[in-house]
């Protein structure tokens, strides 16, 4: 060892951002990342915003949302992914369709896996009608590819239902 401090980069900081939440809890983490630069907070903010989906901290999890948007940090799906995660998990299915109106509103692409979280948040909200729509949605979407998880989605949420039928025809689609 030469003494130097070492330089982290972005990527870095998100790895030692989920070891310090892994090893020392939420709290450590969140007095961690407001030290870090805004590039950092890019590479981090998954990490935290994951922390706390894990502990189902709407609260938190919204303010971080809010304050990362307010710098321009949300350019991918996932953060907007976790959002949605962390309502399904809190019964908070009509915060779902609102994140995809937000993810519209940004540009930000829809993926299978939003796609899927919305189509199971409108089967708690309003019913197989409205899962069919976000069905029809994604087909028509070119930036994502209907397999496996989707039809399964699909077949799940018709079974619920009684669809037995329905649930039959989705997986051999």
């Amino acid at each position: 060892m030469d003494g130097k401090p070492k330089r982290f980069s972005p990527g870095d900081h998100a790895m030692r951002l989920q070891s310090i939440i892994n090893v020392n809890g939420m709290l450590e983490a969140e007095e961690y990342f407001e030290q870090l630069s805004t590039a950092s907070k890019k590479a981090a903010c998954l990490p935290l915003l994951h922390g706390y989906v894990v502990e189902r901290d709407t609260e938190k999890a919204e303010a971080l949302m809010l304050k990362l948007g307010g710098l321009g940090l949300i350019v991918n799906p996932n953060p907007y992914n976790e959002m949605m995660k962390l309502y399904m998990s809190t019964s908070e299915y009509g915060k779902v369709p609102l994140v995809v109106q937000q993810m519209k509103k940004n540009k930000i692409p829809l993926t299978v896996l939003s796609y899927n979280l919305w189509m199971n948040a409108n089967a708690k909200l309003s019913g197989f009608g409205s899962v069919e729509m976000v069905y029809k949605e994604m087909l028509n979407d070119n930036n994502v590819e209907v397999g496996w998880s989707t039809l399964s989605t699909l077949a799940g949420i018709y079974m619920k239902a009684g669809l037995v039928e329905k649930a039959s025809f989705a997986l051999r689609s």
